[in-house]
């Protein structure tokens, strides 16, 4: 007996979940999420994003800008992974 076909877009989903190549991806979306939550006039302030081990690492041009982050790092966080939809930033890290 014959198996059913498969939709593309499963297999790959099944080929990602779990690997490192997964994971980059999703780091990858992290940082586009972080950018587009915060908007191009805060933005350019940013010199540096990149996500290592659920951290994300900023860095800024700004120190006004990084205290601001700052206190508001634990919601930058939660919105982040609510708009992936996956818990992929744990922590951030501003310099």
């Amino acid at each position: 007996m014959r198996k059913q076909p498969e939709q593309m877009c499963d297999l790959l989903q099944q080929v990602l979940v779990g690997t490192k190549i997964g994971q980059g991806l999703d780091e990858m979306h992290a940082v586009a999420a972080c950018y587009e939550l915060l908007g191009d006039a805060i933005s350019v302030y940013i010199k540096e994003a990149v996500v290592k081990n659920g951290t994300l690492y900023l860095r800024l041009i700004s120190a006004p800008l990084r205290h601001e982050l700052f206190m508001s790092r634990d919601k930058l966080i939660k919105q982040i992974n609510e708009k992936l939809g996956v818990r992929v930033v744990h922590d951030i890290n501003l310099r």
